[in-house]
Parts: structure tokens; sequence; C-alpha cells
């Protein structure tokens, strides 16, 4: 296939877990014969990459959402996105993540007529849902703007015949939120031979040696291991990855009275985790909103951590407490700590989590699966 893939972002620009996994579909689809060319924004351009397209605002600055510059975007990356097609002349386009890219490259690859598929990571698309009716003066100008001269800033159109997303939590939300397409789950996988396994999967240092790796905002529940960690004097805890300026700031102030039992090491390279999580005994996934799905629960499971989690959101469709992990409840620091004094007065228990978490992985939630998985909705959307 020939294949056309629009995405906000890519490597080297990395902003979450999603633009390193495609890369990675990339790499995959190419291994496998397929022309790909990615057209995506930011950074010099090469002969696989077109770096035309325009972001709303840079990461992580907020976005910037008034309709006149959200027009003004839509023009410039439909132009970007159909002239991309016309040089590259696509079988198919796959589309990525429009975060911040406006409806403009969706318009432009539907306006084509090339099968497009979509991938939806998470909720964004439901940002360019028109406004709806209401009685305020606000709303009543918004609903009528957004069906008349700022049509184009939204959905309003678009068909999204053909899309994928990560779990039924988001199908669930995205339906919920009034998307007017098909939705099809396909779960992410990550690619084993990036996270060997430790040599004794479970094993629990003294102290333990707890760890978290994601983006740094409130709705991820990091500052509930900070309120956990004063009742579990027989852990530590690592966090890495970057974020809200604010937020990280509290979370340092919080760990002050903790002392050296907290580390917070910054964003890393992706190829700098394999280590990180041989380093450690345990990984937490304390996200307190309805988190889509996740990749980081999924790498420490691989590299034989047991993982404490919550369980409410995409990721805790794979999870079983007691059997591949131990779940609390979203934003309880008492929870968390029982989890945690449980799992370190327990070899046995920390030793099965372990293991059953790596078999999760390696049977059901493996990079190669998912790929080709993805590679099957494309070959299907050329199917007349």
């Amino acid at each position: 296939m020939r294949i056309l893939i629009v995405s906000n972002l890519y490597p080297p620009e990395i902003q979450g877990g999603y633009e390193i996994l495609c890369a990675q579909v990339v790499g995959w689809l190419r291994a496998r014969n397929h022309e790909v060319l990615v057209l995506t924004s930011s950074g010099s351009e090469s002969a696989e990459e077109m770096r035309n397209l325009r972001l709303s605002s840079p990461f992580p600055a907020p976005a910037r959402r008034g309709r006149v510059h959200q027009l003004r975007l839509h023009r410039f990356n439909y132009r970007a996105t159909a002239e991309a097609i016309a040089r590259f002349r696509p079988e198919l386009i796959f589309m990525w993540s429009q975060l911040r890219l406006g409806s403009g490259p969706a318009r432009a690859a539907e306006a084509s007529g090339i099968p497009v598929v979509y991938t939806w990571n998470d909720d964004h698309i439901l940002g360019l849902a028109p406004v709806q009716w209401g009685l305020t003066p606000r709303r009543l100008v918004g609903a009528l703007s957004d069906r008349s001269w700022a049509r184009a800033a939204t959905w309003s159109g678009l068909k999204f015949r053909r899309a994928v997303t990560i779990s039924h939590k988001l199908r669930e939300i995205l339906q919920r939120g009034g998307y007017p397409g098909e939705l099809q789950v396909v779960y992410q996988g990550i690619r084993l031979e990036d996270f060997g396994c430790k040599q004794e999967p479970g094993s629990m240092g003294a102290p333990g040696r707890l760890l978290y790796v994601g983006q740094l905002h409130h709705y991820k529940g990091v500052h509930t291991l900070l309120e956990a960690l004063p009742h579990c004097p027989d852990w530590t805890l690592t966090i890495v990855g970057a974020g809200n300026p604010d937020y990280v700031q509290k979370l340092k102030e919080s760990a002050k009275p903790l002392g050296e039992r907290v580390s917070f090491l910054g964003r890393l390279p992706h190829a700098q985790l394999a280590q990180v999580y041989q380093e450690h005994d345990a990984f937490v996934f304390p996200s307190i909103w309805d988190e889509p799905y996740g990749l980081t629960h999924l790498e420490a499971m691989a590299s034989g951590l047991p993982l404490l989690a919550t369980l409410h959101g995409g990721h805790g469709e794979h999870l079983r407490d007691g059997v591949n992990c131990l779940g609390f409840l979203k934003g309880s620091a008492e929870e968390l700590a029982q989890a945690l004094r449980r799992l370190q007065s327990d070899p046995a228990l920390a030793r099965r989590l372990a293991l059953q978490g790596r078999e999760l992985v390696v049977q059901e939630l493996n990079f190669e699966r998912y790929a080709r998985e993805l590679e099957e909705v494309l070959a299907c959307a050329l199917t007349p």
C-alpha cells in the first residue's frame, strides 16, 4: 500500500508516547514493503517526512481556541495536506493525532476521495464538535457561529467513515460526546524486544523502589503517590516525566518533607526507560481521570514489575485486581498505601503479579499483534 500518515507530532518532536508509537508503526509498515510518507509539523523535512503543518499553538503552551484563529489554521493545514496528497498520490490516508491541527487535514483528506482511516488515542477530537445550543448569550452566539461562518472550524460535514480507537472506554467517551462515526477497538501494544524481563520478576529491595513514568498533570494522579508515601516508610519513589510547570512545582513542594526518598528525573529518552524499569521493584499507574489507555504500565509489566493501578479507565479493561495487578481507588492515598504494604510483605504475591502481568503483555498486548490488526484495518479500507 502507498500510505500517507498525518500526525500532529512525530519524532524527534515528542509530547507523549503516541508519537513514538506512530514512528514504530511507520517502521513496521515500511518493513512490510508498504510505501509511507509522514505529514506532520515542525522540524526539517526528509525524503520520508513532510513537516508542513502548523499547530494552533506549540506544546506545552495552552491551545488557542478562538474560531477566527481556528479558521486560519484550518485554511493553512487544508492547503498543506492537499499539497502533500497531490505530491505523494497515496492509495490510503491514515490520520493519527489531530490535536491542535484543527479540521483542515481531515477535510482535505476526505475531500480527496481517497480512503481515509482515523485512529483516536484520546478524546481530543471532541474539541471539534460544534457548540451546543444553550440559553446563555455566549452559548447562543457560539452555536450560531459554528453553524454558519465558523462551520469549517468544526467537524460538521466530516464523515469519519473508518476509525479505530484504543479502548472500549474511549469509544464510550467519544460516542457520549457526539462523535458521528463508527469506531472499532484495537488495543495498542509495546515492542517486547525493547523491554526485557528482570532476572527475578517481582523481587523487592529494602527499601522497595516504586516507579512512575508518564506526563505530569493533575489528572494523572501523581500527587496520590506523595500522599501515600509517608505511610509506607519501606518505599522510595522515582518520578520520570514532565508536564504542567505549576503542577510539577506543587509535586516537588509536597516531596520536600520526604527528602531523598523521592527523586524527580524529568523526561528521559525512550531508549533509557528499559534500564529504569530494571532498576525498580514496582510500578504505579495512579490516573484519576478516565484514562483512554496508556503504554507505560505495559512497559513496566513486560519488564517484570508488579503493577499498582487505578482500574476505572481503558487500561483497566485488561487488569484484574489480585491477578495481574493490585488495584486501588482513584485518588485514595490510603488504599495505595495499603497495596504497597501488602506487596512488600508478600513476596509470593509480588512474584505472581509480576509473572501474570508479563504474560498478559506477551500474549495479548504486544506490538506485533497491534500492528497486524492495524494493517488489516488499512487493507480493508481499500476493499470496495
